[in-house]
């Protein structure tokens, strides 16, 4: 009989070698030294080891090995929403370009003594965006206020450009607007690099549409610009490719929201994407609204547990994404978004827009569907279950139930008391 038949097969060997090492973490150390801080902080973010995958926070805290025993050597990233397993991970980080290339580097580690081997070498990871130093932080924050201060209310006679903007949508507007202020001429910037540096050049001054986002005490951390034109629409100019922008903000601004509606004593919290579309529900709700600035900052959105007991989430419907091979990241962001709320005791509701989306056409959101079906014309009593006949399942409540899934019951009730 050859060797080759005697041997085991590769991958028994390695779990052999697993097994011997103490873990899947100490071979990951070992082979991999660039996932280090990640096997040290067993558990926690650590800054994610392949920043190409996000956008312009580089993965900041956002990559972390599984605590769980049954998941040991687990990768989790925002950038990966499904993890790596520990082969995938080794493959992506570059310890071989396959299955067998990794094992074999693995047998390589634990050939010999431990000064015999060397882990080969990982690129240095490239940061999009480094952390801030507290000058760079300063500087940010005076140039927030320098926006702040020139601020008008959305009441105010010289805000009647942002009063046309939300009435040409079919959402007009009332007091109860939050956060969400006028600029009757906001700089427009575009940025380009000349030998090698940054080059800020002035497109013009523009009305806008500025929301603020807060953190837990208050604290402006960034800024939501919507620059529009004279008459009320969303600017189109052939200098200006994003109409729609966030401000340099402080670090650790995108898990704030913008305040868009908040009630007295209102214990209901409606979460979603948009400014627009967070105002389209508070008029249909007449409830306190939040809006995140994106899906992949709504996982861990702070929401105050004294201030709310039931909350809805009214998540975008993104089309599949054939490429990754998974669903949308408007609802999958959301949902984790539920899970986070549900674990923390409050009753949520999730609203998936039925529909059915393609990369060509997404299909309508929230806002959509309230001003083409006309909902702000119906009673208050009847928008949120009609909205329901518009959304998956009639909407995911937790187990504990939702105080809007008998909204029409509990209407009824009140009337025939009444």
């Amino acid at each position: 009989m050859s060797d080759s038949k005697k041997r085991p097969p590769l991958k028994d060997e390695v779990s052999d070698i697993v097994k011997h090492a103490g873990g899947w973490l100490n071979v990951i150390k070992r082979v991999a030294p660039i996932l280090a801080p990640a096997v040290s902080k067993h558990g926690f973010g650590v800054d994610c080891p392949f920043p190409e995958r996000h956008r312009e926070g580089g993965g900041r805290d956002s990559f972390r090995f599984s605590e769980k025993t049954k998941h040991e050597g687990r990768a989790i990233c925002s950038c990966n929403q499904d993890g790596w397993g520990p082969f995938d991970l080794l493959e992506q980080v570059g310890v071989g370009s396959n299955f067998v290339e990794v094992c074999h580097e693995i047998k390589r580690a634990y050939g010999g003594g431990s000064s015999a081997f060397k882990a080969k070498e990982a690129p240095a990871p490239q940061r999009q965006r480094p952390r801030s130093t507290a000058d760079e932080n300063k500087w940010k924050a005076a140039a927030l206020k320098q926006i702040v201060k020139d601020l008008l209310p959305l009441g105010h006679p010289d805000a009647a450009i942002g009063r046309m903007y939300f009435r040409r949508r079919g959402i007009p507007l009332n007091k109860a607007i939050g956060d969400v202020k006028f600029h009757p001429a906001l700089p427009y910037y575009n940025t380009r690099v000349v030998n090698g540096e940054r080059v800020k050049e002035l497109v013009g001054n523009f009305p806008a549409i500025v929301s603020a986002f807060r953190n837990g005490q208050g604290r402006v951390m960034n800024l939501h610009r919507i620059f529009l034109t004279q008459d009320g629409k969303k600017l189109d100019h052939p200098q200006v490719k994003n109409p729609k922008k966030v401000c340099s903000g402080l670090d650790n601004w995108s898990k704030t929201p913008i305040a868009v509606a908040t009630v007295p004593e209102c214990r209901t919290l409606h979460i979603c994407e948009g400014v627009e579309k967070g105002w389209a529900l508070h008029l249909v709700t007449g409830e306190s609204v939040r809006a995140a600035n994106s899906c992949t900052s709504l996982p861990g959105l702070y929401v105050n547990r004294d201030d709310y007991d039931d909350v809805v989430l009214w998540a975008d419907h993104d089309p599949y994404n054939e490429k990754r091979e998974r669903h949308g990241d408007g609802q999958t962001y959301m949902f984790k978004l539920f899970v986070e709320l549900m674990r923390a005791g409050f009753r949520v509701c999730l609203m998936i827009p039925d529909t059915n989306p393609t990369t060509e056409a997404k299909g309508p959101d929230w806002e959509d569907i309230v001003v083409a079906n006309k909902v702000l014309e119906m009673p208050l009593a009847e928008r949120f279950d009609y909205l329901r006949t518009h959304a998956q399942e009639g909407g995911v409540f937790t187990p504990t139930g939702h105080v809007k899934k008998h909204s029409h019951e509990s209407y009824a009730t009140e009337a025939m008391v009444a």
